[in-house]
């Protein structure tokens, strides 16, 4: 920013643009000792947070979308198993890529490329992570866990045209169906019937949760708190949120990610 005296009154002055600008991509924040004194995981274990109930959840798919972006939008799709497997030592690593691609996601399992390397990036990444979560936030606070679950999830922030496998329940498709924003900037709703009982039901436990610290109203399947017991998630798939208990199976948490 060019401040030589490395003070914080010289970057009070530096347009907020700037510091935008400065900074394109993803911004994480630090542990400072003042702010932030330790990282959330640190603090979720030791229960030293806001200790307020909490709505926590992911998406089936979430990497998808960000395999898509890299490799299928860029005219790069993942095509070949040669391809997947440099693609997975580009995600994990020398040492872990291969042990993914070659044990754990092997290709065969997959209908391509692209939903196997997406596969290992929404265990690794968003879904085991999250899980890990949750069970340390219940430990302390009434937690409610989900996880989002249409596959079919309508398209409006990417490309679809240019995949080479279907997004699923991709990272941040469930947005349209908390805010309106589909008609508003697309000029339509592209809701089956459905997966509009779905955005009912989701604006349903959002708002009661935001009002009553509680997502369960009448008229709307039981959400219970989660407990590491029976490791129940809500699953949020159209028309009608049900139960469901393989979240660990499905993403491989505790067979794989968990125990390294």
């Amino acid at each position: 920013m060019g401040c030589a005296s490395q003070r914080a009154g010289c970057l009070r002055a530096v347009p907020a643009s700037t510091l935008a600008l400065a900074e394109p991509g993803t911004v994480y924040p630090f542990v400072d000792g003042t702010i932030l004194t330790q990282t959330p995981t640190a603090a979720f274990t030791s229960g030293q947070f806001n200790q307020v109930p909490v709505v926590s959840g992911g998406n089936h798919d979430e990497w998808r979308i960000f395999v898509a972006d890299q490799y299928d939008f860029a005219g790069n799709p993942l095509v070949t198993p040669t391809q997947y497997q440099d693609a997975t030592i580009a995600l994990w690593g020398p040492t872990l890529g291969p042990i993914v691609y070659g044990v754990v996601y092997p290709l065969a399992n997959y209908p391509n490329p692209g939903i196997a390397l997406g596969a290992s990036g929404t265990d690794g990444i968003f879904a085991c992570p999250e899980r890990n979560s949750v069970r340390l936030l219940a430990q302390n606070v009434t937690t409610f866990a989900y996880e989002f679950n249409d596959e079919s999830a309508p398209d409006l922030f990417a490309p679809t045209a240019l995949a080479t496998f279907p997004l699923g329940a991709y990272h941040g498709s469930e947005i349209q169906y908390l805010f309106n924003f589909n008609e508003r900037f697309a000029g339509t709703n592209p809701f089956t019937r459905q997966q509009q009982a779905l955005s009912n039901s989701m604006i349903s436990y959002w708002t009661s949760f935001a009002t009553n610290s509680d997502p369960n109203s009448a008229g709307q399947p039981m959400w219970s708190p989660y407990s590491s017991g029976t490791d129940q998630f809500q699953s949020l798939l159209p028309p009608t949120p049900v139960v469901e208990s393989t979240l660990d199976s499905d993403h491989k948490c505790s067979a794989f990610w968990n125990t390294f």
